[in-house]
């Protein structure tokens, strides 16, 4: 089966055309396959830089917040940086490695506070 616009089918393991080429970013698997659902025993084959959602960071609290949304943030402090007010999304990902403790847990702020200056550069 050959699948993706510009994409070519190619031979499976069994000698079948059962090979799914994908060329557009963008779509997801079903809308690629003419049927809109994947033939059973198809091959997938992904060339190039592949970033799963869940291997994406976290954003930070200061791009996510929202005004009267009634947030509560653990705010943590960097020893390796020397930061404080650091929110617990850069924390885990700009500060991994790091010596990081907590600072003020359960807050309710006004505004999207982060210090993080790894995330600005």
């Amino acid at each position: 089966m050959s699948g993706g616009v510009g994409g070519a089918g190619g031979a499976g393991a069994s000698g079948a055309d059962d090979v799914l080429w994908f060329s557009q970013a963008g779509k997801t698997l079903y809308q690629h396959a003419a049927s809109g659902r994947l033939p059973p025993r198809c091959e997938i084959v992904l060339q190039g830089a592949v970033v799963l959602a869940s291997d994406k960071p976290a954003l930070c609290f200061a791009s996510t917040f929202v005004k009267g949304a009634g947030h509560v943030q653990d705010y943590f402090s960097c020893k390796t940086c020397r930061f404080n007010w650091i929110c617990e999304a850069c924390s885990a990902s700009c500060h991994a490695g790091h010596e990081v403790v907590p600072y003020i847990q359960a807050h309710k702020p006004s505004y999207g506070c982060c210090y993080c200056k790894k995330k600005k550069t």
